[in-house]
């Protein structure tokens, strides 16, 4: 069965790299993981395809991801905070280069929107305390898109790396860590 996974998707991916033109220009933004000048991180623009191995999704982001605890309680919620960890804790996230899942909201061939090594002032513009963090932290953002031109529809945002954290049931935001592979 495993085997048969693995060639559709091989063949999946032959498709789509044939599918795709190259982007010009992309390895000028690809190298930096912040600006060298202390200014604005860069930010990946939607219609920039993300294959399998580049750098533009932050490969740490690529993965199951479960659901660990509740970070920062809705304002006003209908969902307890501990009820809504138990539905997050069910389904958690999966992010990877040909769909992105998080409870129920599936999206097939995904265009992420990144902006690699953010201040940690990007989870106080998306509403979130970073209270737990330092002012040295580096924040990946990945919105993820149906298509180019589409609005974002779920945001997640990695803190150095190890931490995810989304919006989730009930409005609240969770902390999730990556689920290791097993066999």
């Amino acid at each position: 069965m495993k085997k048969i996974i693995s060639v559709l998707i091989c063949i999946m991916m032959i498709a789509c790299f044939a599918a795709c033109e190259e982007v010009t220009g992309i390895e000028d933004i690809t190298s930096a993981s912040g600006s060298a000048d202390g200014g604005t991180p860069p930010v990946i623009d939607s219609s920039d395809y993300i294959q399998e191995g580049s750098d533009l999704l932050p490969e740490a982001l690529v993965g199951s991801w479960m659901a660990k605890e509740v970070y920062q309680d809705a304002r006003a919620s209908d969902i307890a905070p501990d009820t809504g960890l138990i539905t997050e804790s069910s389904g958690g996230i999966q992010i990877d280069y040909i769909s992105f899942n998080h409870n129920g909201n599936h999206i097939e061939n995904p265009v992420y929107e990144v902006t690699v090594g953010a201040d940690i002032n990007a989870l106080t513009a998306a509403g979130i305390q970073p209270d737990a963090f330092s002012a040295a932290d580096t924040v990946d953002i990945a919105s993820v898109k149906q298509s180019a031109d589409g609005s974002p529809i779920e945001t997640v945002y990695l803190v150095n790396g190890t931490t995810l954290l989304a919006f989730g049931t009930g409005g609240h935001v969770y902390t999730y860590e990556a689920v290791e592979a097993v066999g």
